[in-house]
């Protein structure tokens, strides 16, 4: 837990910084410099041990709430920061590792392996490291050109994981009464800024983030996206209209009776 001072010295100095994402690593950077040299030592322990380098990246996740350290591009290690991100780590880590399990093999996007570490107590998520940048990382004109195609992967990826109602992760749906439907069912949730593309294909390499994945209403999802895609761009925002057609198509062709 952060001292009294360290979280007055982080507000003082996040209080004179604009960017959201900035004043997020800041203020765990002040608060939580310990507990980052813990996991970065962990880090660099599994790096010897499987006779890597020991090239590493540091960054937080959305809200600060978690450190994620990439490792020479090949693996992204997730640890939990907060003190209500360390009480709820472990439930989070493997709910997360059972969603993951029951769509990576039935996705027409790559979803990245986890593997969950216990270590001082705490569960470490351990994911493949998927390249690419996200979609906001592109110019206007860039995403204006190659957007029918990122919509088509994108509709296509909702469609499926939303039609799938894998049995052995029913317990984790508001009901177990609960079937798919259009723009219904199992999602990621969180779709805006965590896909990655190819920045020369500009084809979609992976899906991460599986943590806030949830069943329930896609038209949601696809609004969230909208609001943030919106900041980025019009030509960006015109995406979610896009998805929205795309899936519309897939879903009544297959269910012309619907």
């Amino acid at each position: 837990m952060p001292s009294t001072f360290r979280k007055l010295f982080a507000n003082m100095v996040c209080g004179t910084i604009p960017s959201r994402t900035t004043r997020h690593a800041v203020r765990a950077k002040i608060c939580y410099s310990e507990l980052i040299q813990k996991y970065k030592n962990f880090v660099k322990q599994y790096a010897t041990d499987n006779h890597i380098p020991y090239k590493y990246k540091l960054c937080f996740g959305w809200g600060g709430f978690n450190a994620i350290i990439i490792l020479n591009q090949q693996w992204v290690f997730k640890f939990p920061l907060w003190d209500r991100r360390m009480s709820d780590n472990k439930n989070l880590a493997i709910r997360e590792k059972r969603i993951v399990d029951a769509f990576k093999n039935i996705s027409p996007i790559k979803i990245p392996e986890v593997e969950l570490i216990e270590w001082n107590g705490i569960i470490v998520r351990k994911y493949e490291f998927i390249p690419g940048k996200v979609l906001t990382d592109f110019t206007e004109k860039q995403i204006a050109k190659y957007r029918p195609y990122i919509a088509q992967e994108l509709a296509n990826f909702l469609y499926v994981i939303a039609k799938h109602d894998p049995k052995e992760i029913e317990d984790l749906k508001p009901s177990k009464n609960l079937k798919p439907d259009f723009l219904y069912g199992w999602c990621q949730c969180d779709i805006w800024a965590n896909f990655m593309i190819d920045p020369k294909t500009m084809k979609i390499t992976g899906f991460i983030d599986w943590e806030l994945a949830d069943f329930g209403d896609l038209k949601d999802t696809i609004h969230l996206a909208l609001l943030q895609w919106y900041k980025h761009g019009k030509q960006t925002s015109r995406l979610a209209i896009e998805i929205m057609e795309e899936y519309a198509q897939l879903y009544y062709y297959a269910n012309p009776t619907a």
